[in-house]
Protein backbone atom coordinates (compact mmCIF):
# COMPACT_ATOMS: atom_id res chain seq x y z
CA UNK A 1 0.00 0.00 0.00
CA UNK A 2 1.32 3.42 -0.94
CA UNK A 3 0.67 6.57 1.01
CA UNK A 4 -2.15 8.26 -0.98
CA UNK A 5 -0.66 11.74 -0.50
CA UNK A 6 2.71 10.56 -1.86
CA UNK A 7 0.93 8.87 -4.78
CA UNK A 8 -0.88 12.10 -5.66
CA UNK A 9 2.38 14.09 -5.49
CA UNK A 10 4.16 11.60 -7.79
CA UNK A 11 1.29 11.80 -10.28
CA UNK A 12 1.18 15.60 -10.18
CA UNK A 13 4.94 15.70 -10.92
CA UNK A 14 4.37 13.24 -13.78
CA UNK A 15 1.57 15.29 -15.39
CA UNK A 16 3.72 18.43 -15.37
CA UNK A 17 6.84 16.56 -16.55
CA UNK A 18 4.96 14.92 -19.42
CA UNK A 19 3.82 18.28 -20.75
CA UNK A 20 7.34 19.68 -20.35
CA UNK A 21 8.46 16.74 -22.50
CA UNK A 22 5.92 17.68 -25.22
CA UNK A 23 7.17 21.27 -25.37
CA UNK A 24 10.83 20.21 -25.45
CA UNK A 25 10.20 17.43 -28.01
CA UNK A 26 8.29 19.65 -30.41
CA UNK A 27 10.98 22.33 -29.98
CA UNK A 28 13.65 19.78 -30.93
CA UNK A 29 15.56 20.13 -27.64
CA UNK A 30 15.68 16.42 -26.69
CA UNK A 31 17.71 13.42 -27.84
CA UNK A 32 15.86 10.69 -29.71
CA UNK A 33 16.18 8.30 -26.73
CA UNK A 34 13.90 10.62 -24.70
CA UNK A 35 11.01 9.55 -26.92
CA UNK A 36 11.42 5.91 -25.89
CA UNK A 37 11.25 6.93 -22.21
CA UNK A 38 8.14 8.98 -23.03
CA UNK A 39 6.33 5.98 -24.58
CA UNK A 40 7.30 3.71 -21.70
CA UNK A 41 5.04 5.78 -19.42
CA UNK A 42 1.89 4.46 -21.11
CA UNK A 43 0.26 1.08 -20.58
CA UNK A 44 0.13 -1.15 -23.64
CA UNK A 45 -3.67 -0.77 -23.66
CA UNK A 46 -3.59 3.01 -23.08
CA UNK A 47 -6.47 4.92 -24.60
CA UNK A 48 -7.03 8.65 -24.87
CA UNK A 49 -10.13 10.41 -26.13
CA UNK A 50 -9.26 13.84 -27.52
CA UNK A 51 -11.55 16.87 -27.19
CA UNK A 52 -13.02 16.22 -30.64
CA UNK A 53 -13.74 12.55 -29.85
CA UNK A 54 -10.79 10.91 -31.60
CA UNK A 55 -9.46 7.78 -29.88
CA UNK A 56 -5.69 7.57 -29.59
CA UNK A 57 -3.83 4.45 -28.45
CA UNK A 58 -0.19 3.92 -27.49
CA UNK A 59 0.82 3.02 -31.04
CA UNK A 60 -0.64 6.27 -32.34
CA UNK A 61 1.26 8.23 -29.67
CA UNK A 62 4.39 6.68 -31.18
CA UNK A 63 3.63 8.59 -34.36
CA UNK A 64 4.67 11.79 -32.61
CA UNK A 65 8.30 10.69 -32.92
CA UNK A 66 8.41 12.24 -36.38
CA UNK A 67 7.18 15.61 -35.07
CA UNK A 68 10.43 16.31 -33.23
CA UNK A 69 11.47 19.93 -33.78
CA UNK A 70 8.27 20.84 -35.63
CA UNK A 71 6.99 23.59 -33.29
CA UNK A 72 9.38 25.61 -31.15
CA UNK A 73 6.71 28.22 -30.35
CA UNK A 74 4.38 25.86 -28.46
CA UNK A 75 3.73 26.73 -24.79
CA UNK A 76 1.72 24.65 -22.33
CA UNK A 77 0.64 25.76 -18.87
CA UNK A 78 -0.75 23.13 -16.47
CA UNK A 79 -2.80 23.24 -13.27
CA UNK A 80 -3.24 19.83 -11.65
CA UNK A 81 -5.93 18.67 -9.18
CA UNK A 82 -5.59 14.95 -8.52
CA UNK A 83 -6.65 12.57 -5.77
CA UNK A 84 -6.14 8.91 -4.96
CA UNK A 85 -8.92 6.58 -6.06
CA UNK A 86 -10.80 5.46 -2.91
CA UNK A 87 -10.04 1.93 -1.69
CA UNK A 88 -7.07 1.59 -4.09
CA UNK A 89 -4.41 1.87 -1.40
CA UNK A 90 -2.86 4.78 -3.27
CA UNK A 91 -2.12 2.62 -6.33
CA UNK A 92 -4.49 4.54 -8.63
CA UNK A 93 -4.90 8.30 -8.97
CA UNK A 94 -7.38 10.36 -10.97
CA UNK A 95 -8.71 13.90 -11.05
CA UNK A 96 -8.39 16.73 -13.53
CA UNK A 97 -5.85 19.13 -14.87
CA UNK A 98 -6.24 22.26 -16.92
CA UNK A 99 -3.99 22.38 -19.96
CA UNK A 100 -3.68 25.81 -21.54
CA UNK A 101 -1.83 25.91 -24.86
CA UNK A 102 -0.54 28.67 -27.07
CA UNK A 103 1.16 28.18 -30.44
CA UNK A 104 -0.15 24.62 -30.77
CA UNK A 105 -1.07 24.86 -34.44
CA UNK A 106 -4.17 23.00 -35.50
CA UNK A 107 -5.09 21.05 -32.36
CA UNK A 108 -8.22 19.43 -33.77
CA UNK A 109 -8.47 16.59 -36.26
CA UNK A 110 -11.66 18.32 -37.46
CA UNK A 111 -9.46 21.14 -38.76
CA UNK A 112 -10.60 23.94 -36.46
CA UNK A 113 -7.94 26.53 -35.64
CA UNK A 114 -7.01 25.74 -32.06
CA UNK A 115 -3.53 27.30 -31.94
CA UNK A 116 -4.55 28.81 -28.61
CA UNK A 117 -6.69 26.38 -26.69
CA UNK A 118 -7.50 24.99 -23.31
CA UNK A 119 -8.44 21.51 -22.22
CA UNK A 120 -9.82 19.91 -19.12
CA UNK A 121 -8.14 16.53 -18.91
CA UNK A 122 -9.08 13.56 -16.74
CA UNK A 123 -6.35 10.92 -16.41
CA UNK A 124 -6.38 7.51 -14.76
CA UNK A 125 -2.86 6.86 -13.50
CA UNK A 126 -1.27 3.82 -11.85
CA UNK A 127 1.68 3.88 -9.48
CA UNK A 128 4.42 1.45 -10.55
CA UNK A 129 7.98 1.96 -9.32
CA UNK A 130 9.30 0.33 -12.51
CA UNK A 131 8.07 3.17 -14.73
CA UNK A 132 10.48 6.04 -15.28
CA UNK A 133 10.86 8.85 -14.44
CA UNK A 134 8.21 9.22 -11.67
CA UNK A 135 6.88 5.69 -11.15
CA UNK A 136 3.58 6.55 -12.87
CA UNK A 137 1.86 4.70 -15.73
CA UNK A 138 -0.85 6.37 -17.82
CA UNK A 139 -3.86 4.05 -18.24
CA UNK A 140 -6.56 6.36 -19.67
CA UNK A 141 -6.98 10.02 -20.55
CA UNK A 142 -10.13 11.91 -21.55
CA UNK A 143 -9.96 15.52 -22.71
CA UNK A 144 -12.63 18.13 -23.38
CA UNK A 145 -12.29 21.69 -24.63
CA UNK A 146 -12.12 24.36 -21.96
CA UNK A 147 -14.95 26.90 -22.35
CA UNK A 148 -13.84 29.98 -24.29
CA UNK A 149 -14.59 32.27 -21.31
CA UNK A 150 -12.06 30.42 -19.16
CA UNK A 151 -9.45 30.45 -21.91
CA UNK A 152 -9.97 34.18 -22.46
CA UNK A 153 -9.36 34.83 -18.75
CA UNK A 154 -5.87 33.28 -18.89
CA UNK A 155 -2.93 35.68 -19.41
CA UNK A 156 -0.36 33.74 -21.44
CA UNK A 157 2.12 36.63 -21.29
CA UNK A 158 2.09 36.71 -17.49
CA UNK A 159 2.39 32.91 -17.37
CA UNK A 160 5.40 32.97 -19.71
CA UNK A 161 7.04 35.68 -17.59
CA UNK A 162 6.43 33.63 -14.42
CA UNK A 163 7.94 30.55 -16.08
CA UNK A 164 11.00 32.57 -17.16
CA UNK A 165 11.48 33.59 -13.51
CA UNK A 166 11.32 29.93 -12.46
CA UNK A 167 7.68 30.10 -11.34
CA UNK A 168 4.69 28.39 -12.84
CA UNK A 169 1.27 29.28 -14.11
CA UNK A 170 -0.71 26.92 -11.89
CA UNK A 171 -2.12 29.64 -9.66
CA UNK A 172 -3.17 31.79 -12.61
CA UNK A 173 -4.77 28.79 -14.36
CA UNK A 174 -6.70 28.06 -11.19
CA UNK A 175 -7.87 31.66 -10.95
CA UNK A 176 -9.00 31.64 -14.59
CA UNK A 177 -10.92 28.44 -13.92
CA UNK A 178 -12.62 29.91 -10.88
CA UNK A 179 -13.58 33.18 -12.64
CA UNK A 180 -15.42 31.43 -15.46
Amino acid sequence: MMDPAAAVQACEREVVALHEFFVAWFAGRLHDAAFDEFLQRFSDDFEMVTPDGTKVDKARLGGMRGAKGSNGAWQIHIHVRLSAVPRSGGRYVTGTYLELQQGAGHGSSAGADRSTNGRISTPLLELDAGVRPHGVRWLRLAETWLPEEQLAAFDFGAAAAAAARGGDAAEQASEASERA
